[in-house]
């Protein structure tokens, strides 16, 4: 298996990410895992490592719900946070974190 080791997904908004200055402008719009999964895969990549663009709960969890469709979830914030979830039918599983 071949993994891009660093990927950061976020719906851009200028007042949660001011670090992404008007001199990093291509990177003033939308990054999601659907515009990511065709570069991965003409790179020969099976799957990426997200990496949280803000450090806080709300982000983990639009995080979550952003690529939890996938089999296999792996993030790496200030600790390693490694989540696999499926179920056989919708509604199934609940989950509770806090940090």
């Amino acid at each position: 298996m071949r993994l891009d080791a660093h990927q950061h997904f976020w719906k851009f908004d200028p007042n949660q990410f001011g670090w992404i200055t008007e001199e990093m402008a291509a990177l003033q719009r939308d990054f999601l895992p659907v515009d990511l999964h065709p570069l991965l895969r003409a790179a020969g990549f099976d799957g990426s490592i997200a990496v949280q663009a803000r450090q806080s709960l709300d982000e983990t969890r639009w995080l979550l719900d952003a690529i939890v469709t996938r089999e296999t979830f792996v993030s790496w914030p200030d600790r390693l946070l490694v989540i696999h979830v499926s179920a056989d039918k919708p509604g199934r599983i609940s989950l509770g974190v806090r940090l």
